[in-house]
């Protein structure tokens, strides 16, 4: 980035103090009057653009950049436009846009590409038990062709200039978060903006926060990988797509599935990019009691890797021991045979156990030793694990 942002001031007209400028070297200019004059950034004046009389003098001009103290401009740029010059008592300055600052604008806007939004916010809101995710302007508003929001997609700095929005209405198990897993249970999601040639823009919200391209989504509403996409009608596997912030929702258990929304934050609406989830507490099933077992799961997703860990424990009532995942697992024989940190079974523990995962399902296998042996149909039996697993 070639320097950092200026603010400007709207007519702003004085004159060089008494002191005078004498030389081109010197850092402190001496001003008349600093009224209106921006003090939390740097600023930039022109200095000699006109004569007492409004005749230009093109060639006694100098842009100077500065930081405003008192009665003076200090730590000063000398020449930013130009060449630095001596200049008299009484020499006229003001402050426009000027090319200098225009330009540190641009690079700042192209050697950001992963600020997410340029100029706006994603919106959600709950309506009738429906969710809307939206993008808006700073000031709240659609974006328009007069106050656009910006957005890098790939290596292309693409804007939004109309309303864009997308909602999921209730009566629907969406991403299968009203799973028996995630059923009433604040969850994370992940908002995206993708872009074809055909459909333009696009806006979207996922459970997943490492995807790159349309093929990355799954189409099926109840799939935990679906992304809701404001249009897809010419949508492609190549389509790119562009992760720029996270929010918190949940769906209710049952036919209704209606959404409800926490008062946002800046922990749970998050307005760039971010690749993992909150720590969250699902209810995982478990097969292999009777009664009600006592379980405690907490889980964290980072890009494609679910960090999870579970105390599960109560009355056996047959050989097995299962426990499910709020995520399918994907290619996770790597993680095969892994060692519990604690387990018992009849209520004795045990020297060695193991957990198994099972391909493309979200169960996790438990077996009293590393033989993949059975535990006991009676008595209490109980598994403490924690592990790194691909979904």
């Amino acid at each position: 980035m070639s320097g950092i942002l200026q603010k400007g001031a709207r007519r702003f007209t004085t004159q060089i103090g008494a002191a005078g400028v004498p030389d081109a070297v010197t850092t402190t200019i001496p001003l008349v009057s600093t009224t209106g004059l921006p003090t939390d950034t740097q600023i930039e004046i022109i200095i000699d653009r006109t004569d007492g009389s409004g005749v230009l003098t093109p060639s006694k001009e100098e842009v100077v950049r500065g930081t405003v103290s008192g009665l003076n401009l200090i730590s000063c740029i000398r020449g930013v436009e130009g060449t630095a010059q001596a200049h008299a008592a009484g020499a006229t300055v003001n402050s426009f846009l000027t090319a200098s600052m225009w330009n540190n604008v641009i690079d700042y806007i192209r050697d950001t590409p992963s600020r997410g939004l340029i100029g706006g916010v994603i919106n959600v809101s709950v309506a009738s038990n429906n969710l809307t995710v939206a993008v808006k302007t700073l000031q709240g508003t659609d974006p328009s062709p007069t106050n656009p929001v910006g957005i890098w997609i790939g290596n292309t700095l693409r804007w939004i200039t109309e309303a864009l929005s997308i909602s999921a209405n209730a009566g629907t198990n969406w991403f299968n978060a009203g799973s028996a897993e995630l059923a009433t249970i604040e969850i994370n999601y992940f908002a995206y903006i993708g872009y074809n040639a055909t459909d333009g823009i696009t806006l979207g919200f996922a459970r997943i926060p490492c995807a790159r391209l349309y093929s990355d989504f799954n189409t099926t509403t109840t799939n935990e990988r679906y992304a809701r996409i404001s249009t897809i009608t010419n949508a492609a596997a190549g389509d790119n797509y562009v992760n720029v912030g996270r929010f918190a929702a949940t769906l209710s258990a049952g036919a209704g599935y209606t959404w409800s929304v926490p008062t946002f934050t800046n922990a749970n609406l998050i307005q760039e990019p971010i690749y993992e989830t909150r720590w969250f507490s699902p209810s995982p099933v478990v097969v292999g009691f009777s009664g009600t077992p006592t379980k405690n799961m907490k889980c964290r997703l980072q890009m494609n890797t679910l960090q999870i860990s579970f105390d599960v424990s109560g009355t056996s009532n047959a050989t097995t021991f299962s426990v499910s995942s709020p995520f399918i697992f994907n290619n996770p024989s790597a993680c095969n045979n892994v060692r519990p940190g604690y387990s018992e079974d009849n209520g004795v523990a045990l020297a060695a156990s193991r957990v198994d995962f099972t391909n493309a399902t979200n169960i996790m296998n438990l077996f009293s030793n590393g033989g993949a042996g059975a535990w006991t149909a009676s008595g209490s039996k109980r598994a403490m694990a924690q592990f790194f697993v691909e979904i």
